[in-house]
């Protein structure tokens, strides 16, 4: 990451794991970064000097859930990122975004891919493939 970002750390971090993971991304974080957690799929627990380390990068914290939210903002939300976000995943776009994949599981094996991800052995998406129609 530093590398890629000539040592400036993240503008933006995306964390649905949270508690466990809040060291690594405050060192990510890029001064006036900003950290968005979405989600506790680890544990909301923090032990350590979280608001300080932030403070120095002067760095944004935001939270919140998609559970509680509204089915019309939901709506706007998919709309805003078919159109703000998804042109970035393609060929064309004017910045380019990749997914980063884990691993790909034909069908067959969904128990296996859904083993990987119940043992957070993922780091990234874990794709399933499948079967073409004929």
């Amino acid at each position: 990451l530093f590398r890629s970002t000539k040592g400036a750390g993240a503008d933006v971090i995306l964390d649905c794991i949270s508690g466990s993971n809040w060291e690594k991304n405050v060192h990510c974080l890029g001064t006036d970064g900003r950290w968005i957690v979405y989600g506790l799929m680890g544990t909301g627990e923090i032990k350590g000097d979280l608001f300080s380390k932030l403070l120095r990068k002067r760095g944004n914290l935001l939270c919140s859930q998609l559970r509680s939210r509204t089915h019309k903002y939901k709506e706007e939300l998919v709309a805003a990122f078919t159109k703000e976000a998804l042109p970035h995943f393609s060929p064309n776009g004017l910045m380019q975004l990749r997914p980063v994949v884990d691993s790909v599981y034909p069908l067959q094996d969904i128990g296996d891919a859904h083993r990987r991800m119940e043992e957070n052995k993922n780091t990234g998406k874990i794709i399933i493939e499948m079967p073409t129609s004929s």
